[in-house]
């Protein structure tokens, strides 16, 4: 796998965020969002498929991965010239 092509700073900003160590109810800002290994993408393409920005607040509720997440993922992987590293 050519590794220039995963857009893995996507991936660990949706693995971060939906780690376990964050408490039900509580509310975070997202301060930034680093890309990294972008060869084929370019990292406006990136931001349009994600469905959070620097700035969103966002809660985790239920325990459950929060549905902005799974929906970013979902948007990612239909971009043209990306492999996640998690699939």
């Amino acid at each position: 796998m050519n590794r220039g092509t995963a857009i893995a700073a996507a991936g660990l900003v949706a693995c971060g965020l939906g780690t376990p160590c964050a408490v039900n109810g509580q509310e975070l800002e997202i301060g930034i969002i680093d890309l990294y290994g972008l060869n084929r993408v370019s990292a406006r393409q990136v931001r349009e498929a994600l469905t959070f920005a620097e700035g969103d607040v966002i809660a985790f509720g239920n325990g459950e991965r929060p549905t902005f997440l799974t929906e970013s993922k979902q948007r990612l992987t239909r971009s043209p010239g990306t492999r996640l590293p998690w699939r």
